[in-house]
């Protein structure tokens, strides 16, 4: 757009003219004041307050969306409300002072941002009042004008098939977003039939196309496509039949989906906490729950913390075999730069077709100083945490459940595994019942191109149907150093079949294994492949020191162990025969206290410990560089190593502060329910709060130290009778060094009161007394409380 001004025309007229027309050609948005806090409440809300207070609450996400917000800024959505469509983030804070999305108001029940099956409307013609711009209404089109035959107001388009005609809607491309999910519709009536058709940006490709029939009545019609690498689509109406007739076309549109109902884009040091989010359709898509991109050449984004949400029922794309799932999961990052400092805590990802969490960092991009814990990825149809072109990630504290149980036609699915990454380190995790698809449905993962030393440790694994570990090409230089020690493996491997093992090994580097159990019972007997059959015995590559191989399989080709890559030494091999068992191996029983025995966390597998009389005691390997401990945190080595993942007898170097030397009280406790009951070391008795006369929540328990420690964490046993009343489920953690100032250094969700297993929380605090948990929703509605809470220090 040009303006000519004439000679005369003033400066000051020139300048009021050139502002008048930026204030009315410019998008209005808000800026906000730094620091301040803002309330959106979808009930009472309205977008005319000024959002700073509770009593004058924003009302949409359109609001939200055009305000600029600045460092230390938060945006708190009430409690018990639901949002529809998308939040969208582009604002950044700054260094110890990030912008915050999180809740207010309430306890019950997160504020809800559901993702729209129908989305963004890109393009509307509703009742082509005034749709002749933009289309071609050449014969055999019209605009019909016979209100008779308009679905709404008094125009519809009027198409003649007259041995075959096509109509572009609208004449150019429409601009998409890459790997999104679109629907062009519209409705028809008539006689004849009418194919709706979409094509890629350079008319080369259909990429979706059906076609209807129209008949006396208005009918919507509408087909889905996937935008893949396009930029842009051509949405066309066309007759392919060649058959005739007249069809009249009304309300047409073209809508793209909710592809994350919350959007950090583009931004560094903001904070997600306490959302619950959902994106569910009737098929799937490129659909995700949060989503963090960044612009290509934008420079590094710092400091995303996305912490203590429920993530559940996103309808995306689960299949890897055209590879759609790598662009969508219940927490996705979508790097075009580096992102240095991501925490990704204590979320709650479930029931959804998607990866749990995923980074699809492109080569040249990277991922520093990433921090996973405290995650429960829970029923889903793709892998459970997948972190891609990492550089010394810390994953650990987290339970991953049934990845893959929904799968349709995925081929792989895995529990956590790495990727492109250099110097991971995995542990304290947990996986059970990942599925195997086609192939793997394992645990754990060393995936293509890994660099550095990467590390699985101190991890449990139980029920997996695929095996242990799988081990995919790695031919970057220098080689990389993989290492899987001290972890326990119950009963994995249910469905093994004969191009892969329990141990799927590779053949560029070997896998150093040492000081792990691998445990499978009588009535999972498959024993333990090693690599995949049909491969020459030199290709598979593994070294094996000081571990535990007990079975009661009986098939020979299972249970053969050594080979030329395959040194095996210092193990332990029980309830079979092995072949092949390498050099000072040992065949009598370990002597568990109870082998078999782990339950569904952690620390539920002290049945794996050796007893006094095992011949397995200083019976092992010394070996460098060992991580320094034993699963348990026992001190390596006392005396000679044990083999196994426990060494018997060594110096605890357990960070667990003794109950027995703590007191508790609470705001609130039931007769025969004391707090003391939470921490006297027996599951069976519990804290609970007083519910006759009944009291409400938030109710608060306090336990005092006996001394000052620097705490780490937080370890809380819901009751264990099988009633999951006052299991707490919303909770906020405090810390004092003088029982009468707390600060609060950790507030996030558990699974519903029926998830009786043991919950663990990262919290801070140096020279701490007193810690105190507050249960500020639990099950049963105003219940609260614990069998045990056990805090860990430095």
């Amino acid at each position: 757009m040009s303006i000519n001004f004439k000679k005369h025309t003033s400066l000051f007229t020139v300048i009021c003219m050139f502002f008048t027309m930026v204030l009315v050609l410019s998008p209005i948005s808000t800026v906000s004041a730094a620091n301040t806090t803002y309330y959106v409440d979808s009930v009472a809300g309205n977008d005319s307050n000024n959002g700073t207070s509770t009593s004058t609450p924003w009302k949409t996400l359109s609001k939200v969306n055009a305000t600029a917000f600045g460092a230390g800024d938060k945006i708190l959505f009430k409690y018990n409300s639901t949002w529809t469509g998308q939040l969208k983030v582009t604002s950044s804070g700054a260094s110890g002072n990030p912008i915050t999305i999180g809740s207010y108001g309430g306890t019950s029940s997160k504020p809800i941002i559901a993702g729209s099956a129908t989305g963004t409307e890109l393009l509307s013609d509703p009742g082509f009042e005034n749709a002749t711009s933009g289309w071609s209404v050449n014969s055999p089109f019209s605009i019909n004008t016979a209100a008779a035959n308009a679905r709404t107001g008094t125009k519809s388009l009027k198409l003649v098939a007259a041995g075959g005609w096509a109509n572009t809607y609208p004449t150019s491309a429409v601009s998409v977003n890459t790997n999104t999910t679109y629907t062009f519709s519209a409705y028809i009536k008539g006689s004849g039939t009418v194919m709706l058709r979409v094509y890629d940006s350079a008319w080369s490709t259909v990429l979706s196309s059906q076609n209807f029939t129209a008949t006396s009545s208005w009918t919507q019609v509408s087909v889905s496509v996937a935008s893949g690498a396009n930029t842009s689509l051509n949405p066309l109406f066309t007759d392919s039949t060649g058959g005739g007739g007249t069809i009249y076309i009304d309300d047409a549109s073209f809508l793209g989906s909710t592809e994350a109902p919350v959007l950090l884009d583009n931004v560094s040091y903001v904070t997600v906490d306490g959302l619950e989010v959902t994106n569910d359709a009737a098929s799937e898509g490129f659909r995700s729950g949060i989503k963090i991109t960044s612009n290509s050449g934008s420079g590094t984004k710092y400091g995303i913390t996305i912490k203590n949400n429920n993530i559940h029922n996103i309808k995306g794309y689960s299949t890897s075999t055209d590879g759609k799932q790598y662009f969508n999961a219940g927490i996705f990052m979508k790097p075009n730069t580096h992102f240095d400092g991501v925490t990704i805590d204590n979320n709650y990802i479930h029931d959804s077709s998607v990866m749990g969490f995923y980074d699809n960092a492109p080569a040249g991009s990277r991922m520093y100083n990433v921090l996973i814990q405290n995650n429960t990825v829970e029923n889903t149809s793709a892998h459970g945490i997948n972190i891609q072109n990492g550089e010394a990630p810390l994953i650990q504290y987290n339970r991953v459940i049934n990845a893959g149980v929904n799968a349709v036609d995925s081929v792989a699915v895995d529990g956590i595994y790495p990727i492109a990454t250099n110097n991971a380190t995995m542990q304290y995790n947990y996986v059970e019942g990942t599925k195997r698809v086609l192939y793997d449905g394992y645990p754990w993962d060393f995936d293509f191109e890994m660099g550095g030393t990467n590390v699985f440790q101190y991890n449990y694994s139980r029920n997996n149907e695929g095996g242990f570990i799988l081990y995919v090409t790695q031919s970057l230089t220098p080689a990389p150093t993989l290492i899987a020690r001290y972890n326990i493996s119950q009963n994995d491997g249910t469905n093994p079949d004969y191009y892969q093992g329990y141990f799927s090994l590779g053949k560029e580097v070997p896998i150093y294994f040492y000081n792990n159990v691998f445990y499978q019972s009588p009535a999972n007997s498959t024993g333990f492949l090693m690599g995949w059959s049909g491969f020459a015995d030199a290709d598979k590559k593994g070294d094996f020191k000081n571990n535990v191989f007990y079975t009661s399989s009986t098939t020979t080709a299972y249970t053969t162990y050594a080979g030329t890559n395959r040194p095996f030494s210092n193990n332990s091999f029980y309830g079979h025969t092995p072949t092949n068992p390498g050099s000072n191996y040992i065949t009598a029983d370990p002597k568990f206290v109870n082998a078999g025995s782990g339950g569904t966390d952690i620390n539920s597998v002290s049945g794996y410990k050796l007893q006094a009389s095992s011949p397995l005691i200083n019976a092992g390997l010394s070996i460098a560089s060992n991580g320094g401990k034993d699963y348990w945190g026992g001190t390596l080595y006392n005396g000679t190593a044990d083999i196994g993942a426990h060494e018997y007898g060594a110096a605890s170097s357990s960070t667990t502060i003794p109950q027995s030397q703590m007191t508790a009280t609470a705001t609130s406790q039931q007769g025969g329910y004391e707090a003391s009951k939470a921490i006297d070391g027996n599951n069976a008795t519990f804290w609970h709060n007083q519910w006759s006369p009944a009291t409400t929540l938030p109710q608060s328990i306090t336990l005092n130290l006996g001394g000052s420690y620097n705490v780490t964490k937080l370890r809380y046993l819901p009751r264990q009778d099988g009633n999951p009343n006052g299991n707490i489920t919303n909770y906020t953690i405090y810390v004092s060094t003088n029982g009468t100032t707390f600060t609060q250094v950790a507030s996030g969700t558990w699974p519903d009161g029926w998830d009786f297993t043991e919950k663990s929380v990262t919290i801070t605090g140096t020279g701490v007394s007193y810690v105190r948990l507050t249960a500020t929703a639990g099950y049963g509605g105003a219940y609260a409380g614990a069998a045990e809470i056990n805090i860990e220090r430095q």
